[in-house]
């Protein structure tokens, strides 16, 4: 069963609760980089609108 959290809005919620993932996938942005660094999560970015990640393309955040 997946849990499903919905933020108030605010950019320090988004982080927050991205943060609590297992892992993240997105556009490079430095935003995903740095809920990727704090929670210590497993990051994805998508650099084309085709591109189908693997696990094997999940990184972590520098730093962590």
């Amino acid at each position: 069963m997946y849990e499903v959290v919905r933020s108030d809005g605010s950019p320090y919620d988004d982080h927050w609760i991205m943060s609590k993932c297992d892992y993240l996938v997105g556009p490079p942005s430095t935003f995903t980089i740095w809920a990727s660094w704090y929670g210590r999560v497993p990051l994805c970015h998508l650099k084309d609108r085709t591109a189908r990640p693997h696990l094997i393309d999940f990184q972590w955040a520098k730093g962590c």
